[in-house]
């Protein structure tokens, strides 16, 4: 081969290899072109508008701007509607957006299923707000409850503390019932003749103390019928050998430091308990009553009104809240006189007038009355029968001092173990004083009852 032929063939073949690489670049420009046209839509495809609807449908479905709780009134039709704008988006925003759809679908799914756990009609978590629940639905078990607590995502948010929170509270329930039925099971049914009832006493106030959130749990349900049965038969078993030897104040008083024995022996022969009766004389009025009542609700223990009946056609409504709020009313006459001053005739229109009174108000009849200043003595108690009158042996003497203390003061130093307190809900130190009584009485023991609950002889002055 010549020089000038060797020549050609080296730029033959330099012209070949710098096609190749043009073309090979060309190629890659072509590919990578292809390449953006087909992934720049999904990356950049989105409008504007379409975006920002998508976040503004997910952010709402968040309480709070960390999304830790949903918002209060989401729904699952608001939850599909957000999936659908984010679903409808092909553009990066939508990964970051399906994070926080898949939060909200997995809280909301929580929320569903601890429903299936507790009775209640509501979601139990709305908004940052927990429901005081304390009811588990009826067949609920331990392993329902294992196996729902494990199937929540690992979440160290508040909301998730707030369901592990609320599983755990579920599960400490049925820890209690399974303790009580075991408690239950281990008491006597009857007792044995001359036996200490120290022990009993306290095994049943220990059932009584982890009973008493439990109650109304559908899964105790058993349980309870079984304690109060067995709670009946040793009240039945107690009383009887009261009957056989008598009990000692000591001993009567510690059977009703437990709740169950009480229920069944309260008013029997071993009831040794001081008892009080609330009555008020003099009403109803529209500033004094309605403290009175105020104060009762607040202790929650009732009282008898002795109203007049003028002042019940004044004041009618407060004659009904005192009879809607389960007080027991009575009549004191129509105007307040000394009946031992008046005729039968006029000492009957008094009462009768008031009768209807009361009875056109309230729709109640009153079978108890107190006789003003108490006076009217056998010639009228014996007139206004079968109505039964109601006379005081503690008077507060609020109606002389109108002082808070002096009141106390009278009332704690006259008190009897079966008081019939005489008070009027016509001054302000009444209610003053009655807020600070109640607390006291309670304290020493005393069971707030009705005046007819004790056993009193005398009916006038």
């Amino acid at each position: 081969m010549t020089i000038h032929e060797s020549r050609l063939a080296r730029h033959k073949k330099n012209w070949l290899n710098e096609h190749r690489v043009i073309g090979q670049i060309i190629a890659s420009l072509i590919g990578i072109s292809l390449a953006l046209w087909l992934i720049l839509p999904y990356v950049f495809g989105d409008s504007g508008e379409q975006v920002a609807a998508a976040k503004k449908s997910v952010a709402a479905l968040f309480y709070d701007k960390n999304e830790d709780f949903l918002n209060e009134k989401i729904t699952k039709e608001q939850l599909n509607s957000a999936e659908r704008q984010v679903n409808a988006l092909k553009g990066i925003a939508r990964n970051n957006l399906e994070k926080r759809l898949a939060s909200a679908h997995q809280k909301f799914q929580a929320i569903e299923q601890l429903n299936d756990i507790y009775d209640s009609e509501q979601p139990l978590i709305v908004g940052n707000e927990v429901a005081e629940v304390t009811l588990l639905k009826e067949g609920v078990t331990k392993e329902q409850i294992r196996k729902a607590l494990s199937a929540q995502p690992n979440s160290t948010d508040s909301f998730g503390k707030t369901v592990a929170t609320l599983y755990t509270k579920a599960n400490d329930i049925l820890d209690n019932i399974d303790k009580a039925n075991e408690l239950v099971n281990a008491l006597p049914t009857t007792i044995k003749t001359g036996e200490s009832l120290s022990e009993l006493v306290e095994q049943l106030k220990e059932v009584d103390e982890v009973m008493a959130p439990i109650k109304e749990q559908p899964q105790f349900k058993a349980g309870l019928a079984k304690f109060q049965k067995t709670t009946k038969a040793l009240s039945e078993a107690i009383l009887g050998e009261s009957e056989e030897r008598p009990m000692n104040e000591e001993v009567a008083e510690r059977l009703f430091e437990c709740q169950a024995l009480a229920q069944h022996l309260s008013g029997t022969a071993v009831d040794r308990r001081p008892m009080i009766a609330l009555t008020f004389d003099d009403g109803p009025n529209d500033t004094y009553t309605p403290q009175v009542l105020d104060i009762l609700a607040k202790h929650k223990v009732k009282g008898t009104f002795f109203v007049m009946g003028a002042y019940v056609d004044d004041h009618p409504e407060m004659a009904k809240r005192i009879v809607s709020e389960g007080h027991q009313i009575a009549n004191h006459t129509y105007t307040h006189p000394d009946l031992a001053t008046l005729s039968d005739e006029k000492v009957l229109q008094e009462i009768e007038w008031t009768q209807e009174s009361i009875r056109d108000v309230t729709g109640v009849t009153p079978d108890l009355y107190r006789l003003p200043f108490g006076s009217g003595g056998a010639r009228v108690v014996k007139l206004l029968k079968p109505m039964t009158s109601i006379i005081w042996n503690v008077d507060s003497e609020d109606w002389m001092s109108k002082n808070k203390q002096a009141i106390m003061n009278q009332v704690l130093s006259t008190l009897q173990r079966q008081s019939i307190l005489l008070m009027h809900d016509t001054h302000q130190a009444t209610p003053d004083a009655l807020d600070e009584l109640i607390p006291i009485l309670k304290e020493k023991g005393y069971r707030f009852v009705m005046p007819e609950d004790i056993p009193f002889d005398y009916h006038y002055y």
